[in-house]
């Protein structure tokens, strides 16, 4: 931990984080769209549930926005995939800044630990890796949709009617008294968000970075993040809509702030789990030579 705090700070990751919000604020809207779009995909228009989540939009944004959010929600349930169609355009477009400011900060995390040769690269190989780059961010975009799906799922637990639990307990005493010494609500509540955030930071960490890197040092750090996600999520955002909400009278610019706030944290946690990742495969690294040394002495 130790060492990967002074590679966190040597590499800037605080700017780092700083950098990703901003880029992030530009493509803000298409990956909202896109995000949306898959959610209500696999959730369809159920009902009570684009009243959610306006009034979660309303505790956050001021009025004006929450009215926009408000039709472009209703608009994405009707239309589906058609409105992911024209988020995609948008998206290859703009959202490649932010995917490209994460690949940058990788890049300059793996840079000592694993070096690549520099050169010049012929035009096709730009052009293959600028279209790749744009592809890359539309399906980690995809991804965040799927995370909101579990989101809702995990949601859905908490909202689970006593009737329901009456009739278990009715017809099947036996599996209701299994669940009450176990904190099933809860339980859900913490265990599907760190699931989705542990799958997304180990495919993030094994993807963004324009190297290939080893793979079995990333699980501790892809645990880490998803487990100060999942805290996040759950303790740190009360926190933050109940600021947004005392900002209003700021208008449009209360909104802004809070979101590149959250974004910023969420870029800090980003950028400690792979400073530890870095840490952790290059102490690997650095065994597996020595181990080849002495094989060669022998």
């Amino acid at each position: 931990m130790w060492h990967a705090s002074q590679r966190w700070s040597r590499c800037d990751c605080v700017d780092l984080s700083a950098a990703f919000a901003y880029y992030t604020l530009q493509s803000f809207f298409p990956i909202l769209l896109i995000s949306l779009s898959v959610a209500s995909w696999f959730l369809g228009n159920q009902q009570g549930l684009d009243q959610q989540i306006i009034g979660l939009a309303a505790q956050v944004l001021p009025p004006s926005v929450v009215g926009l959010v408000d039709t472009t929600l209703v608009k994405l349930v009707n239309q589906k995939f058609g409105a992911g169609i024209l988020g995609a355009m948008f998206l290859i477009i703009t959202a490649g800044n932010a995917y490209l400011t994460l690949q940058r900060g990788a890049d300059r995390l793996w840079e000592d630990a694993l070096p690549i040769k520099n050169g010049g690269k012929p035009f096709k190989e730009q052009a293959f890796r600028f279209i790749r780059n744009r592809v890359e961010a539309f399906l980690v975009v995809l991804l965040v949709g799927f995370l909101m799906v579990l989101d809702e799922i995990s949601a859905y637990i908490r909202l689970i009617p006593g009737a329901v639990w009456t009739d278990l307990k009715n017809s099947s005493p036996a599996i209701t008294n299994t669940l009450a010494r176990i904190p099933v609500i809860e339980l859900g509540q913490v265990v599907i968000p760190f699931i989705g955030f542990t799958v997304m930071a180990f495919l993030f960490q094994s993807l963004v970075p324009p190297r290939r890197v080893p793979l079995r040092p990333l699980i501790p750090g892809s645990v880490m993040i998803g487990t100060l996600l999942t805290l996040l999520n759950s303790a740190v955002s009360r926190t933050i809509l109940s600021l947004g909400s005392r900002f209003q009278a700021y208008g449009l610019i209360s909104g802004v702030l809070v979101l590149t706030l959250w974004i910023w944290l969420v870029g800090l946690i980003l950028y400690f789990g792979q400073c530890w990742s870095v840490v952790l495969a290059t102490g690997q690294m650095k065994r597996h030579k020595q181990r080849e040394l002495l094989k060669a002495k022998t």
